[in-house]
Parts: structure tokens; C-alpha cells; sequence
């Protein structure tokens, strides 16, 4: 019954008459993305575990200082032992005291509690409990209680303002991110986090097929040949669009580099 409700609305808002009266294209937009996000887990949207930036305990002050010095966040979360065992975050605001009273130095005493999350949480659920509870930062938990990922307000609202003008972000952590880059006509080079859509739309081809499970450009790859490549590997993601491991650990696919063989075919340009 859901279902059929939200279909019913997202067509009755993609079908509205665009006129001075009436919704314009951006507020259509707007509503669109809202519906989308309505229907969404924290799964499909979280920064994963492998991707956390954290702080680990014990921590001196001087140690302190570098990472206030050379990070971009505004507020920092710290852990104990491993990530399963996050105590919390910090704001940068709130380390000023400390930093100018080097005896007392105690992290513990300014941390803060971010908000605990299970995997199928709906992302405007969370987005309610975070502006009751006043906290930008959740934690999301596996059926084991381990930490799967992290989920921001910011996460949030880039999703709801997914294709639409960003305007003024400077209340949300900033998040400096390699996205893609444009090389030339035939080339692109990727983040392998990038979701599969954005680049769809960015070179107007399909790659992903009805089949495919995955949402980005990393996982698809990884779909296609079923091991973690090295750095130099190639593989033809479909018969028009091959995928070059750029950079990658290991464990991790960090940027592709993607060729168009028939570039007459993409709006890449």
C-alpha cells in the first residue's frame, strides 16, 4: 500500500505544469529527491567502515594539535581499541580550553554522544532524530553491534539536494572528496565511490545492467571480475566503456580511470 502511494506521488509531482504559479523546476526537484530519500536505509547512503576517519586513545596534545592542524572536519570522532568501540566525537570548538590549558589536558571531559543506528533505518528517520537530539553524527551498527559505517546530517541533505544548487554547506562538516574528473572526451577518472547513476548521467551511457546488485562505480567493477584488482588492471565494464584501476590498496578500490571506446556516443563533453 506504501508503495503504491509513493509511485502515485512521485508521478503526480513529476507531472505538475511548470508555470509561475505553480512548483518550479528546483522546488520539483526538491520534493522528487525528498520522496527518493523516503524509502532509503542508512545502508545505501553511510560512509562505510573502511572510509572512517577517526582518532584513536590514548592521544597526547601534541598529536592532538597535528590533527586539528591537517584535517578539514569540524568535528572528529574518537575511538578506543577499534572502531567497534567508538566513545564518541569531538567539535573543534570545544578543544580551544584545552589546547590553551596544556596541564589539564583530558579528552574525555568536551566528548560527545553521536546517535546509534541500525543498518535499515530509514535516512529521514535518522534525519528527525538528529535535529530533536541536536547531534550531525551517527554511528550505524551491524546485527552484532559493530560499526558498519557513519552516517552525517550532511550525507543526508546531499541527497535531498542530489542534482539541485548546493548553496551555502558551511554549517555541515566539510568533506574536501574527489568526485571525477573530466580528462577529455574519451576519459574520465573516478572516485570507485562515486554512484553509478552520477556517472551515467555524467556520459550519458548505461553501464550498469538489470542484473548488477551493486550502486558504485567500484563495486561494478569488482561485480565484473570477482577479485580485488591491483593498480594497472583493466577490465571492459560493457562493450563500450573500459575501467583502469588507478589507485587501490589491497582492500580497497580508490579511483578508476574509465575510457569511452565509441566517445560519438556520450555527452562526456
Amino acid at each position: 500500500m506504501y508503495n503504491a502511494k509513493y509511485r502515485e506521488l512521485y508521478h503526480i509531482i513529476q507531472d505538475l505544469e511548470i508555470n509561475g504559479n505553480k512548483m518550479s523546476i528546483r522546488e520539483q526537484m526538491l520534493l522528487s529527491n525528498f520522496l527518493k530519500c523516503y524509502n532509503k536505509s542508512l545502508e545505501e547512503i553511510m560512509t562505510p567502515r573502511s572510509d572512517i576517519k577517526a582518532i584513536k586513545l590514548p592521544l597526547t596534545l601534541d598529536k592532538l594539535k597535528s590533527i586539528i592542524t591537517h584535517t578539514y572536519h569540524t568535528r572528529i570522532l574518537v575511538y578506543e581499541n577499534n572502531l567497534d568501540t567508538i566513545l564518541g566525537f569531538v567539535h573543534i570548538r570545544d578543544l580551544l580550553p584545552i589546547l590553551l590549558d596544556d596541564k589539564n589536558f583530558t579528552l574525555n571531559s568536551i566528548l560527545r554522544q553521536p546517535i546509534i543506528a541500525a543498518q535499515s533505518m530509514k535516512v529521514l528517520d535518522l534525519l528527525s532524530v538528529m535535529q530533536r537530539k541536536k547531534t550531525y553524527i551517527s554511528i550505524v551498527v551491524d546485527e552484532y553491534g559493530g560499526t558498519d559505517g557513519i552516517v552525517t546530517t550532511e550525507d543526508i541533505i546531499e541527497k535531498i539536494f542530489d542534482g539541485i544548487d548546493q548553496g551555502d554547506s558551511s554549517y555541515f562538516d566539510a568533506r574536501p572528496e574527489f568526485i571525477y574528473q573530466v580528462v577529455d572526451q574519451q576519459t574520465i577518472i573516478t572516485s570507485a565511490r562515486v554512484r553509478i547513476e552520477t556517472l551515467e548521467k555524467a556520459i550519458g551511457i548505461q553501464l550498469k545492467q538489470e542484473e548488477d546488485e551493486c550502486n558504485t562505480i567500484g563495486g561494478l567493477v569488482l561485480t565484473r571480475i570477482g577479485h580485488m584488482p591491483s593498480v594497472g588492471f583493466i577490465v571492459n565494464i560493457n562493450k563500450n566503456i573500459q575501467a583502469e584501476i588507478v589507485d587501490a590498496t589491497p582492500r580497497i578500490l580508490k579511483q578508476i580511470k574509465l575510457t569511452i571506446q565509441d566517445y560519438e556516443k556520450s555527452n562526456i563533453l
